[in-house]
């Protein structure tokens, strides 16, 4: 996974040089960004946005570096962050339910209920939990 270290004189230096390309297209919506002084008059915010986001290995090289509005990247960064925190929801609930399969109360009725409580003694709490009271 690439280096999230990407603050202070990384983000300085490739905005300066970016900034001396522009006017170039925003990468996420493709409406030109101006010039810096004109975006300076105008109040457009720009960010130095990845190509391949570093979410996804993406470098901080100067050809996986580009222009995008402020509104449009942060947009885009909620998608994958978002994205990102509904794969983990997906696997806690795999596993939550992986958990309620093993401690399955009605399986270990079951168990009991076969005949197999003679040969271990069950705990008092399962016990008290049978239909039949454990006799």
């Amino acid at each position: 996974m690439a280096s999230s270290n990407w603050s202070g004189r990384k983000v300085t230096g490739a905005r300066a040089t970016l900034a001396h390309q522009l006017p170039l297209p925003c990468y996420r919506c493709g409406i030109t960004i101006p010039s810096a002084a004109e975006c300076k008059a105008q109040g457009i915010s720009w960010d130095v946005d990845h190509i391949q986001a570093q979410a996804h290995d993406g470098s901080h090289n100067l050809s996986n570096l580009t222009v995008s509005h402020s509104a449009c990247n942060r947009r885009h960064g909620g998608k994958l962050g978002n994205a990102r925190k509904a794969q983990a929801k997906a696997v806690r609930a795999v596993e939550s339910e992986r958990t309620h399969k093993f401690w399955n109360v009605a399986a270990l009725k079951s168990f009991f209920d076969a005949g197999l409580r003679t040969l271990v003694p069950a705990p008092s709490f399962f016990v008290s939990a049978l239909p039949h009271g454990g006799n």
